[in-house]
């Protein structure tokens, strides 16, 4: 694993509240009508309000390549309070190599009030700008939200998920052509099943051809405003991924089934309950003591000599893999 350090944030030049990136050269949405082409491309672009609709008991997850001004993941909270059941949960990762601030990134939500409940829960848990994954649970909406500050394909070939829609955004091509390669779309196929799609707002060749060669079939359809096409489509490759061999594969349980039993309330039966929980388990917790945390877990000379460390490693915390799975 490597050291966690501080990451380079977005620079960015402001015009009318709008963000525009000095290091890329580009805009970060249309300051007209942005989030109308967020809800064209990526929500109707991956049949969102559909699928959230039929979503009863399960995991939606959403993978995305650029979080940006965070604009496509407070449009997908909305639409997903809007239509989701209450008993199924959304789990949206997305990787950022230049993150906002925690300022730009309030500044440049400010103009949309349909945000405004949204935007204030997620500015009061936006991480520092250090590389890395970060977890955000927001448990009365029924959604975790994982940011990976680094380059995207990195980031996703570090993790261990099953990906329902694909959100392929950030700067274009030509403005960004280190994102757009052939390791993204693999990762990517690595990651996918049979029903996940994606959408993107570009259409060139070069995403197009590296998608094909990935297992997915492409379609072409119009693009937004004076934009000539972009791209969705579905993962369809009939080739096994390899993705190596874990040591340990346990089947998942069916939906109704998530019923847990956790002996021993210590620090580890605690924060496995935790675990659960956000991810929609029922849970018990059984211990011999009347309390939590009566017996290794509750050591005085542990709590005032913690084991904190700098990097990311097995002895300072759970690995990305077992951190990241949905």
């Amino acid at each position: 694993m490597s050291q966690q350090t501080s990451c380079p944030n977005a620079q960015l030049r402001w015009c009318n509240n709008q963000p525009f990136s000095t290091q890329y050269e580009d805009v970060y949405f249309n300051s007209e009508n942005g989030l109308e082409e967020t809800d064209y491309v990526f929500l109707q672009g991956n049949s969102l309000t559909e699928r959230f609709q039929t979503s009863a008991g399960k995991n939606f997850v959403i993978a995305e390549t650029g979080f940006g001004s965070g604009m496509n993941f407070l449009s997908t909270w909305k639409l997903w309070q809007e239509h989701a059941p209450e008993n199924a949960r959304l789990h949206y990762i997305s990787a950022e190599r230049f993150p906002f601030s925690k300022e730009d990134l309030q500044k440049a939500m400010q103009t949309w009030p349909e945000f405004q409940p949204f935007l204030l829960e997620l500015i009061q848990q936006y991480p520092p700008l250090m590389s890395g994954f970060h977890r955000l649970s927001f448990p009365d909406s029924r959604i975790t939200l994982t940011l990976m500050f680094g380059d995207a394909t990195n980031m996703y070939s570090q993790l261990t998920a099953r990906i329902d829609a694909w959100f392929l955004d950030g700067f274009a091509p030509s403005k960004n052509a280190d994102m757009w390669h052939e390791d993204l779309f693999r990762t990517m196929a690595t990651l996918s099943h049979s029903e996940t799609t994606f959408a993107t707002f570009t259409s060139a060749s070069k995403v197009r051809k590296g998608l094909q060669a990935a297992g997915f079939e492409i379609r072409k359809i119009p693009g937004f405003g004076p934009k000539r096409e972009i791209l969705t489509g579905q993962f369809s490759s009939t080739q096994p991924v390899n993705t190596g061999t874990p040591w340990l594969t346990l089947p998942l349980p069916p939906a109704h089934q998530k019923h847990a039993i956790i002996i021993g309330a210590g620090l580890a039966g605690a924060c496995t309950a935790w675990s659960l929980v956000q991810r929609g388990w029922k849970v018990e917790v059984i211990d011999q003591h009347p309390a939590a945390a009566q017996a290794g877990s509750g050591n005085h000379q542990g709590r005032c000599m913690p084991n904190c460390q700098q990097n990311q490693s097995v002895a300072a915390s759970c690995t990305c893999k077992d951190f990241c799975m949905p």
